[in-house]
């Protein structure tokens, strides 16, 4: 390599860091944007306004009801979001 190619141009080495660097936000941009719209984007169309859960209704149940009265956007997300939900609440305990 010559004096005139090391003083205008980037490394090798810096090229791929920085190359990597770039890959990695734009993976972290698109995995932060799902979770956005999975737990925090509006979900709801706005054409029932309450949800009666009648008593004995399974999850299966709840999916068909909430599928038939075309309450949500995503279905998807609903049961993605709940199941974490329902996974945080198992290890609470209970105190005194």
């Amino acid at each position: 390599m010559s004096n005139e190619e090391n003083k205008t141009g980037l490394k090798k080495g810096t090229k791929i860091i920085l190359g990597l660097l770039f890959v990695i936000l734009i993976a972290g941009g698109v995995y932060g944007l799902k979770l956005y719209k999975v737990y925090f984007a509006p979900n709801v169309t706005g054409n029932e306004k309450y949800l009666y859960v009648r008593t004995g209704y399974n999850i299966d149940d709840l999916f068909k009801e909430i599928k038939l009265k075309d309450m949500l956007t995503d279905i998807g997300s609903f049961s993605e979001a709940s199941r974490q939900n329902a996974a945080c609440t198992l290890f609470k305990t209970r105190t005194l």
